[in-house]
């Protein structure tokens, strides 16, 4: 192919189709050399490098995304793409700093006087409700400054003519950070203010089951679970899903003729890590295990701690933890979300490809039903491409029939 483009450089269909081929193989690096290469040529390819630039995002190849729209930036203010590109690359680096970076302090404020410059330039209206969230996220959950989160929200409110979701989404995210800030009652206000204005949307479900969390934070555990069972029925499987975990985790620790105390400690990390004080939470979850090392939570411990291990960027120990769930308790309610979980992070952490295809083939015959079914099945043809599986001798192709039909 690039003898082909340097033998005959005016067909630049051989371009896109290398461009092509760099995406099926996830190769966004040099997709996107080409991509800036040919459109230095041609001068028509921005909507094409916005769009790699939202692929790479997806992908959680957060440099790439912003090389691409910082080249589109680059090009002027008065182009049609600059206005795009400066949110999306806002929107790239504070994704990146969530999930990937160290969360330096420094970087951290840093992050946040683009978001103030962005904001300024663009200004704060209903096409930039989603940068105002995550701002006011950013000052609260990592720089500490609740006050000025809040303040960030309130001008977010004060935009004309929000629908009720939209402004619902600001609402929930303020009674977030009153949680953070360990001021549970007017955040519990908040999310039922929230739910009165959208029962006919699923920001009403998802707020539903925000505040039967806090509840559960709480200690309130009773009352908790009466609003999670109803929740086990909401249109969004992903709340419903997360509603009928957290409903027999406190069903199945409450009712036990032992003291509560093991489970009130194990909201009570639960609560800590939300706050973003995972260190703390961690010391909790070691609390419980030494002091009921065979209690019915170990399972939900040590997924709990994989998740830490997550957020502290620790991806080798968090797979260790997934992993004892995925092989001893793979019958329990967790042993899907740790099996996809596991999948996710040897995918897109460990660079170990082949074994995430393998552990997202092993979603699709262990659980089908699971919530995360469908997901698995795209990333197991998405990497079977590039691994393609072997076959039992006379069974070629069986798996991947029964795949493409959807049988899994």
């Amino acid at each position: 192919m690039l003898k082909r483009i340097q033998t005959e450089p005016r067909v630049i269909g051989y371009n896109r189709l290398l461009i092509w081929f760099f995406l099926q193989e996830k190769k966004f690096s040099s997709a996107l050399r080409q991509s800036i290469a040919l459109d230095r040529r041609t001068g028509a390819e921005d909507g094409q490098i916005a769009q790699l630039g939202d692929l790479a995002l997806r992908n959680k190849e957060y440099a790439q995304a912003q090389k691409a729209y910082t080249y589109l930036m680059d090009k002027g203010q008065d182009t049609p793409f600059y206005a795009q590109a400066y949110a999306r690359n806002i929107h790239a680096k504070y994704m990146e700093y969530t999930n990937e970076a160290d969360s330096d302090l420094e970087q951290g404020k840093a992050l946040a006087d683009e978001f103030e410059s962005g904001l300024q330039y663009l200004n704060i209206g209903p096409a930039t409700l989603n940068l105002v969230r995550e701002y006011a996220h950013l000052l609260a959950f990592y720089l500490n400054d609740t006050e000025s989160a809040i303040s960030v929200l309130e001008k977010g409110e004060k935009v004309p003519q929000l629908k009720p979701e939209q402004l619902g989404q600001l609402k929930a995210e303020m009674a977030d950070i009153y949680v953070y800030a360990d001021d549970p009652w007017e955040a519990m206000l908040i999310y039922s203010q929230v739910i009165e204005a959208n029962k006919k949307n699923s920001l009403g479900d998802e707020v539903k089951l925000k505040k039967a969390k806090l509840g559960y934070y709480m200690g309130n555990f009773s009352w908790a679970k009466a609003q999670l069972d109803v929740l086990k029925a909401s249109t969004s499987k992903l709340t419903a899903n997360d509603a009928m975990e957290l409903s027999m985790l406190i069903g199945n620790n409450l009712n036990l003729d032992t003291t509560a105390v093991p489970l009130q400690l194990f909201s009570r990390a639960d609560l800590l890590f939300f706050q973003n004080r995972p260190d703390e939470a961690m010391l909790v979850l070691d609390s419980i295990s030494e002091t009921y090392p065979y209690h019915s939570l170990v399972d939900n411990i040590l997924f709990r701690k994989a998740k830490i291990e997550v957020d502290n960027k620790n991806y080798a120990m968090a797979a260790e933890y997934l992993q004892t769930i995925v092989t001893d308790f793979s019958y329990d309610l967790l042993g899907d979300d740790a099996l996809y979980m596991l999948a996710e992070i040897n995918h897109y952490n460990l660079g170990q490809e082949e074994k995430a295809k393998e552990l997202y083939k092993q979603m699709l015959t262990s659980y089908p039903g699971s919530v995360f079914t469908e997901e698995s099945r795209e990333k197991y043809r998405e990497l079977r491409k590039i691994y393609p599986d072997i076959e039992p001798e006379g069974k070629d192709g069986l798996f991947e029939r029964a795949i493409e039909s959807s049988e899994f």
